[in-house]
């Protein structure tokens, strides 16, 4: 039976429904490969030896307007633009990256993640961080939604990146009931989220930077830098 945390590792040539993924490298030396993920997305860890590191979890943002992506194909280009855009083979961990905003972690995704693991030798998947761009909250609540439900492990840290859209009682909650539960949570905020921001999701318990000089879509990637460990 999963507890509450785990693992994985990265990319090389791959080629799911005809579209082409380049090589890409983590830091100097490891390689990365990138699977699919069932039909949701795209599964990516690092072939060289990089030490124990727990999954990242990307719930992107809208893709071409939409938050609900329906194709596989689709979904598989949305999972590349995003690995691509916020460059998240530069982390020496495996990240799994939603096609689609309003997709989330669910139990069936948690035994392909452990499936995932023992068919590349990853050793035991044992703990997550959950980030969600923007529109990704409706993926980031439905995964959190599961975890309070025990259906799946806790995250040990959510990533909040622009994300403080949604005003409904039931997800506000659901995230200060998931701080006050002891997850770690930082972020980053702009100028159009800050009255919702104030309002319903500031917290002593997560630290969001900005709004000042932080951009929507810059300024991703040096939010996980500071806030993955």
């Amino acid at each position: 039976m999963l507890n509450c945390h785990r693992i994985i590792p990265f990319l090389k040539v791959s080629f799911f429904l005809g579209l082409f993924i380049p090589p890409m490298t983590f830091g100097q030396s490891s390689k990365v490969e990138c699977v699919a993920f069932r039909e949701m997305g795209k599964f990516c860890y690092p072939t060289g030896p990089t030490g124990p590191a727990p999954l990242l979890v990307f719930i992107r943002g809208l893709y071409q307007g939409s938050g609900r992506v329906e194709s596989t194909a689709a979904r598989m280009t949305a999972a590349n633009a995003a690995l691509e855009a916020y460059q998240l083979s530069s982390f020496k961990r495996p990240v799994l990256i939603m096609g689609s905003s309003h997709l989330g972690l669910e139990q069936t995704s948690i035994l392909e993640l452990e499936a995932l693991y023992q068919r590349y030798n990853l050793g035991e998947f044992t703990q997550y961080t959950l980030a969600a761009h923007s529109g990704g909250y409706d993926g980031l609540f439905a995964t959190l939604r599961e975890a309070v439900s025990l259906q799946i492990p806790m995250p040990e840290a959510i990533i909040m990146l622009d994300n403080f859209y949604s005003v409904q009682p039931a997800n506000t909650e659901l995230y200060r009931k998931v701080l006050e539960g002891g997850v770690s949570c930082g972020g980053f905020l702009t100028d159009h989220n800050l009255d919702r921001y104030r309002r319903l999701y500031k917290n002593p318990k997560c630290t969001v930077i900005g709004p000042e000089n932080q951009n929507h879509n810059t300024s991703v990637l040096p939010t996980l830098q500071k806030f993955l460990k």
